[in-house]
């Protein structure tokens, strides 16, 4: 997707140049759109996985600053768990940099596309993950040490049902549209 597109649904923009107006004296390092998702215990933060767990990704803006990746969504995209849903009011998650105890950024690819996915393991001992977009500075702006590994993204079986579901769709429409001619 155009990272144009992307920072528009997001109101990136909008939201950044309100983040720098409410706290001048917090520097922006990187800022960018984002989805974000909290690991179960269970599950290997090398694998990405795409299927309902990052459809149902919380969806915003990441502002990196020196002390902290703070993740904020628009009003209308979405809503943190806890938060009522259907409000019109921005949701936050801010994560101390204090509180990370491991960071890596893991490069993907996934239909052509360069993506990454920065995982943090945090101290209280869940492991979040953002995936961004690749065109901006991110880790040239984190403010903390970072592995870097590759990873190859996986489709859930959920993921794999809804594209052939898709695809199937897809020919129906076709095979439909060319019946009435």
């Amino acid at each position: 997707m155009d990272d144009k597109l992307t920072r528009t649904v997001y109101s990136a923009d909008t939201m950044i140049e309100s983040f720098r107006r409410d706290h001048p004296d917090r520097p922006i390092l990187a800022a960018g759109p984002t989805k974000t998702i909290v690991l179960a215990a269970d599950q290997d933060e090398a694998a990405i996985v795409l299927g309902k767990q990052w459809q149902r990704a919380l969806r915003g803006i990441l502002i990196v600053t020196a002390d902290a990746l703070i993740c904020g969504t628009a009003p209308g995209l979405n809503v943190l768990p806890g938060q009522a849903s259907g409000s019109d009011q921005p949701a936050e998650l801010t994560i101390p940099v204090a509180d990370i105890l491991k960071a890596t950024v893991f490069y993907t690819r996934y239909a052509g596309a360069q993506g990454l996915v920065l995982s943090l393991r945090l101290a209280d001992s869940t492991v979040r993950q953002f995936g961004l977009a690749p065109d901006q500075p991110w880790t040239a702006a984190l403010p903390f040490p970072f592995e870097e590994r590759e990873a190859k993204v996986r489709y859930s079986a959920y993921s794999v049902a809804r594209r052939v579901a898709l695809l199937v769709l897809f020919f129906v429409v076709i095979w439909l549209i060319a019946r009435a001619f």
